[in-house]
């Protein structure tokens, strides 16, 4: 029945563990207990093994059922999206974008472009292995540089991911251009 806190000290303690985070449940209606761990530091990073449980001193009031440890593997996987893209619109290319940039830093390395006067970026939530996507609308500028059909972004990659999935990344267009062209950037877990 060891607290939260306990767990992770123990673990944080052995030498091939960095830093984990530590939830418990419980206790359920035989009085157990679960504890949820996640790894979050780069040392522990990709799919990684089971813990091997060892149950030396577990006893239970039961004599029937006796205490029972089980492992599964749950919530993410090892496999998290990281990594660069460029965009490409009408010739000029970007600075490096993370996989995890914030709105204001798309934006920013868009409308570093001569070809592209004001934008807005929104952002997503991320997904379940780190992917995002970007919904840049063109807005309204005084050259008239944004009027019309906008060409698509082109985009190249620089993204990995964990073992057993390439990320990919998308352009779509959400609403063909009249006065503001609407098209959005996802990076997803891929196939």
């Amino acid at each position: 029945n060891a607290s939260a806190s306990e767990l992770q000290s123990h673990l944080e303690k052995l030498p091939s563990v960095e830093r984990v985070s530590v939830h418990r449940r419980g206790p359920d209606d035989q009085n157990g207990f679960s504890w949820e761990i996640e790894f979050t530091s780069d040392g522990n990073s990709g799919n990684l093994d089971n813990i091997i449980l060892h149950g030396a001193g577990l006893k239970t009031t039961n004599d029937i059922g006796g205490a029972k440890i089980e492992i599964s593997s749950g919530g993410r996987d090892g496999s998290y999206i990281d990594g660069t893209f460029t965009v490409e619109f009408e010739g000029e290319i970007t600075t490096a974008i993370p996989s995890d940039a914030d709105a204001v830093t798309v934006k920013a390395a868009l409308e570093a472009l001569s070809t592209i006067g004001n934008v807005d970026v929104a952002r997503s939530a991320v997904d379940v292995v780190g992917g995002y996507t970007w919904t840049i609308s063109f807005l309204d500028d005084d050259s008239r540089m944004h009027h019309g059909d906008m060409p698509d972004f082109i985009v190249q990659s620089y993204l990995t991911g964990g073992s057993g999935f390439t990320p990919s990344l998308n352009v779509n267009e959400k609403r063909k251009g009249t006065l503001k062209e609407v098209q959005k950037i996802t990076v997803t877990a891929g196939g």
